[in-house]
């Protein structure tokens, strides 16, 4: 089976096991139904309602929608399964609008047959589901399902009312009346909405409005480009060049600039442009006919009749004084007609056969781009090469070998159409420029133009996340505004929440879940097993995870594809190191694996890397608390296991131990905020006494280090209650002494006096149960913190008994070698 709009193989992508997917959802809805049933015989109801839905499933299925079931009268319908496309939203919106359309059209004919005419209401949202199959459908839970339900019973007849997250997905693409806020029931807040007028005549420019940059990091690429365009003008010799990238790299942004330049040139060139879709029907020459459709000036709305005229114009005036003979002419003119979808009277081409049809468009249109040429250089460009069909790559080589004149044809495209057509730059006539990402210093240089008046840090952040891809940037930036982390002050940009978390704009999050919801599903599991591993992994981990994949050959498959990128070096040495092309990507991949298949996942790698680890486990501790703390999650782990608390019980005592072992790791290289935010994830996993003590010692020492005396002196007191508690007198020795250390040396780092009252009680009982003359550690640090106390917290006639305690300090510090104790106590005398 293939996808009706973008070709894709859906018994290759469909999803076995259940998937987290972005979808769009489209609920439609007939008002007045309840009078329909009145006033229609059952048998009648029927038949009506069997052409309608049939109707409206052809029109959602005629762009990629999969329609998931019929309530009542009511049509529901997902963009995003099987597979994802990056324009779900925009895809859903156009049926959304078609629907309305055919409902009108039908209209007519239901009133005629049956005395009634229907009415429509639709809302549309876009959000985050749990995907799977049940028999032969797709299912899908989540709120976006119940949002699109809610924003359909708030339309009008006639009405399309669009959620917040797909307004900002398409508001380039249509015209939106914005519309009073929704309180939609089962929703604890007011919902944003929008009334969808129309498509509009021209998508909006891409850039974020106001943030206009010059080009940068593409001087080279755009004096190759230069080059080639004199050598066609100078040697009057067609050349075709295609400009290859990743989405968002900048393929358009460089070929803009450089039309923008030959565009201005004496004489001007005329520049003609067209796209390749992924979907719809008719999309075989679709750039083609754009093409003719502006240069002719046919609109969207003209009558069929004053299209033909307008092309019959357009082609009368190029062929003008041209010498060529009238039927010649006229044979081209029908030719452009059929690529265009322009209906013209006594059409021959209607009566010939498919491969007579497509030898006279290949004669046919070099002639015309000939002709055209022969006045003054043409540039074409057709873009999104990477979704054309086989027809339209070999029409365009027959324009570069047939045609004549100063002709320059730009083709854009993603790294893929190089698999579907290899060998195409190494043809005559026919160039490839490949652009990478921006360096590090392009990316601030952009970055710097773009907010100059935005800090650093977060620009640096920006940078960080988009990778060198330009689209990335102007689209977090975007995302930024429309969260309220950035605002437009005038003509300026400046920072309201320096400090947010950045997230994956939907925009870039659809792109690329596109890209991996293509892959043959081999290649799809072993990426998302990658991506659980993080953003290096290496093949030995993807093989011990599962047997069912052929994992080296699916890494080259996505390393062919430029997905994933072999590492010169490993840092285990003997494993073959890998790492993903982007961390967008590994995010994408990594979000669209469901909760429970993660758990496990995480589980899988902890376990590889302890038998990697051997009796080197410490240098891995990092590693080990990662996957064991994200698989042991309460609600993933019962995803996960749900009839195996043994098992989950197992995954939770291992994540405890690492990050405990993580947390002191980091607590002994002073990474003081990192050894706190392990003793926290331990302590939210932790279910005994013994744990909760662990991990509230190792935060009190991590925050103890890091001079946060309030936060160290709670976890202190907190773990001295659970070890008196649990019997645990080395525990209470332990804490009691590095507790006193902390007021000893950081009692003016406390911000109340409440601390002292119980400071001199710890001490009191502290030393009653070791013994003053005891010659240990927890003695010293005791006598240590009554000395400070002595003279400073209660009265200094009490100075002498102050300086004796500090001396017995440093005596016992001296005598069992313990440096960190003679600081302190050395500090307490000087003091």
């Amino acid at each position: 089976q293939f996808c009706p709009s973008c070709g894709h193989r859906l018994d290759r992508a469909a999803p076995k096991e259940e998937e987290r997917k972005l979808v769009t959802v489209l609920f439609a809805d007939l008002t007045g139904s309840t009078a329909l049933g009145e006033q229609l015989d059952p048998e009648k109801l029927r038949a009506l309602l069997g052409d309608y839905f049939k109707a409206m499933a052809s029109v959602i299925e005629s762009w990629g929608g999969t329609v998931e079931k019929f309530i009542g009268d009511a049509v529901m319908s997902v963009f995003g399964i099987p597979i994802t496309h990056e324009d779900d939203p925009e895809r859903a919106l156009q049926a959304a609008l078609d629907m309305q359309a055919r409902l009108t059209e039908m209209n007519p004919d239901l009133a005629e047959r049956h005395g009634v005419r229907l009415a429509m209401r639709i809302g549309v949202y876009t959000g985050d589901v749990i995907a799977g199959t049940g028999g032969d459908q797709f299912m899908v839970t989540g709120d976006v399902v119940n949002v699109a339900a809610r924003l359909q019973q708030t339309a009008e007849p006639g009405e399309v009312v669009v959620g917040e997250r797909t307004y900002l997905a398409t508001r380039r693409m249509f015209v939106f009346e914005p519309l009073k806020e929704r309180e939609l029931r089962g929703k604890s807040r007011p919902v944003r909405a929008w009334r969808l007028i129309d498509r509009a005549e021209a998508a909006g420019p891409r850039a974020v409005p106001g943030l206009a940059t010059r080009l940068v990091g593409r001087d080279r690429e755009l004096a190759l480009l230069e080059t080639l365009y004199r050598a066609t003008v100078e040697g009057a010799r067609p050349h075709l060049v295609t400009v290859l990238g990743q989405a968002g790299i900048g393929k358009t942004r460089l070929t803009e600039e450089f039309l923008a330049r030959v565009q201005s040139g004496d004489p001007p060139t005329a520049v003609y442009g067209g796209r390749c879709l992924p979907y719809g029907e008719g999309i075989t020459y679709w750039a083609l006919r754009e093409i003719l459709w502006a240069a002719a000036g046919i609109l969207l709305d003209d009558r069929s009749a004053l299209a033909g005229e307008k092309l019959q114009k357009l082609v009368g005036g190029v062929f003008e004084g041209s010498g060529v003979d009238a039927f010649e002419v006229d044979r081209v003119m029908h030719a452009l007609a059929t690529t265009a979808g322009i209906s013209l009277p006594s059409n021959p081409f209607e009566r010939m056969s498919s491969e007579s049809v497509g030898e006279e468009l290949s004669l046919a249109w070099p002639r015309f781009l000939s002709v055209l040429a022969a006045e003054r250089p043409v540039a074409v460009v057709i873009e999104d090469l990477h979704w054309a069909e086989p027809p339209l790559l070999d029409m365009m080589e027959h324009l570069v070998s047939r045609s004549t004149g100063q002709v320059l044809i730009i083709a854009t495209g993603r790294p893929e159409f190089a698999e579907a057509r290899p060998g195409w730059s190494s043809r005559p006539a026919i160039s490839q420029i490949g652009l990478e990402p921006l360096t590090d210093a392009q990316s601030r240089e952009l970055l710097g133009e773009m907010l100059p008046n935005v800090g650093p840090e977060l620009r640096e952040r920006i940078r960080s996340a988009a990778e060198g891809n330009a689209f990335f940037s102007e689209e977090i930036v975007r995302h930024l505004i429309d969260e309220g982390v950035l605002e437009r002050d005038g003509h300026e940009i400046v920072e309201v929440d320096p400090d947010a978390i950045l997230t994956i704009p939907d925009t870039v999050r659809a792109l690329l879940a596109s890209r991996v919801d293509s892959l043959p599903a081999e290649e799809k599991s072993a990426l998302q097993d990658a991506a659980v591993v993080g953003r290096i992994f290496w093949v030995t981990t993807l093989e011990s995870m599962r047997t069912d994949v052929p994992i080296r050959v699916a890494l080259r498959a996505l390393e062919n594809k430029g997905l994933v990128v072999t590492r010169p070096t490993s840092s285990l040495p003997g494993q073959t190191e890998l790492s993903f092309n982007h961390g967008l990507t590994r995010e994408v991949a990594y979000e669209s694996i469901p909760k429970g298949r993660r758990a496990r996942a995480h589980a899988a790698v902890g376990g590889w890397v302890e038998r990697v680890a051997g009796d080197r486990r410490e240098e891995f501790v990092d590693l080990l608390a990662y996957h064991y703390g994200c698989a042991a999650q309460s609600e993933d782990a019962a995803l996960a296991w749900p009839d195996d608390a043994s098992h989950r019980e197992e995954i939770r005592s291992r994540a405890v131990a690492a990050l405990l072992d993580a947390g002191s790791a980091a607590k002994t290289r002073f990474a003081t905020d990192q050894a706190v935010g392990f003793a926290e994830r331990a302590l939210a996993l932790a279910n005994t006494e013994a744990e909760r003590l662990a991990g509230l010692e190792l935060k009190a020492l991590a925050a103890h280090a890091a001079v946060r005396a309030d936060d160290a002196w709670f976890c202190y007191r907190e773990a001295l209650d659970i070890a008196r508690q649990i019997g645990d007198a080395e525990a209470v020795s332990r804490l009691s002494a590095n507790a006193t250390l902390l007021w000893a040396r950081y009692g003016g780092a406390f911000t109340t006096d409440e601390w002292k009252v119980q400071a001199v009680y710890i001490v009191r009982r502290g030393l009653h149960e070791a013994g003053e003359s005891a010659e240990t550690f927890e003695t010293g640090a005791l006598l240590t913190g009554r000395s400070a106390f002595r003279y400073w917290a209660l009265a200094h006639h009490e100075k002498e008994d102050a300086r004796r305690d500090a001396e017995r300090g440093i005596e016992i510090a001296e005598t069992i070698n313990s440096p960190y104790l003679l600081s302190h106590a050395l500090d307490t005398l000087a003091a």
